[in-house]
């Protein structure tokens, strides 16, 4: 059950987040959503590096310093350390990037060489 309230706060953190990259995308492709084809350096696109960072600034710092982020609000979840206080900021930043490696779209990348 655990697995399932992240997987659904991740879900609503994501459809929050999208609120503001869906229109920065338009604003900056003329396009809601963009293709591969459309980016002109891949990942290493402008935009994508932009959004990249805000993801990782939102969790890192929303868990860090008010230990939720909107999706584990929404479910009434919180992130702290076994005293019950906030993580902290490197705990916090070594918790999602951890998280990162799970992701089936950075394993890709890392074994096509981008980050080895």
């Amino acid at each position: 059950m655990v697995i399932i309230r992240r997987g659904l706060a991740f879900l609503i953190d994501f459809m929050f987040l999208s609120c503001f990259f869906f229109p920065i995308t338009y604003l900056y492709s003329g396009k809601w959503i963009m293709s591969y084809e459309d980016h002109y350096w891949g990942i290493l696109d402008p935009i994508c590096l932009v959004f990249l960072f805000i993801i990782f600034a939102y969790f890192i710092l929303m868990e860090a310093y008010v230990g939720w982020t909107v999706g584990k609000k929404v479910l009434q979840m919180r992130v702290v350390n076994k005293e019950g206080k906030r993580i902290g900021l490197s705990k916090s930043a070594i918790r999602n990037l951890l998280r990162m490696r799970w992701s089936p779209k950075f394993g890709q990348v890392v074994k096509s060489g981008f980050c080895s």
